[in-house]
């Protein structure tokens, strides 16, 4: 079961993202995707998104971190990004990030490997001894994909750099049983399910 986690603090959750994010959720040998799937959304609970009626989707995904991220994915993360905001009842724009009505949603992604090496993974020699590795030694590695998205009012600013009005976050163990485009899609679905001051 994905955890479920809101925050009303925006500022809490760009932290969040900004520190990239999550390795430390994840502790302990036998990583499973099924049950320490992050879900993070944020808000501004100042800004009327009752106002909002359409919105302008960028359909590059930035990679966070460098350019050996996959872009494999990336359509469906647009995709399901537009599923979702079509289903608030919101119109596309595909022309400009603004007029009336109009907020600019983009996303991001970053991923992370953690290698975890707890105790001896060799044999030693102490003395005129040899010894056997400690009997709870063990050693193992994990990959973790973020992927982050942003809602952003240009109209709401008399410059290119717009504050961010809503945020989504999602984290996941990857490469562990269960596909990465399904850890996607259900991401996506749930941020958006768990953000209903959106409609």
């Amino acid at each position: 079961m994905t955890k479920q986690i809101k925050i009303k603090s925006l500022a809490a959750a760009l932290v969040i993202c900004a520190a990239g994010i999550f390795s430390s959720c994840y502790y302990d040998y036998g990583i499973d995707p099924n049950t320490s799937n992050v879900v993070v959304t944020a808000y501004n609970n100042t800004y009327n998104f009752g106002a909002v009626t359409h919105y302008y989707l960028s359909d590059t995904v930035v990679k966070i971190g460098g350019s050996s991220i996959t872009d494999a994915y990336d359509a469906q993360i647009v995709q399901n990004m537009r599923t979702n905001l079509n289903a608030l009842g919101w119109v596309e724009e595909t022309t400009t990030l603004t007029g009336p009505g109009v907020i600019v949603v983009r996303a991001g992604v970053t991923t992370s490997t953690v290698v975890v090496n707890n105790g001896y993974n060799y044999w030693g020699y102490y003395g005129y001894n040899w010894y056997y590795p400690p009997y709870n030694s063990y050693s193992y590695s994990y990959t973790t994909g973020t992927l982050i998205m942003l809602m952003s009012d240009y109209n709401a600013v008399d410059s290119t750099t717009a504050p961010v009005e809503w945020s989504g976050v999602l984290n996941a163990a990857v490469g562990q049983g269960t596909s990465t485009t399904t850890l996607i899609t259900q991401g996506i679905n749930q941020a958006f399910s768990q953000s209903p001051y959106l409609k």
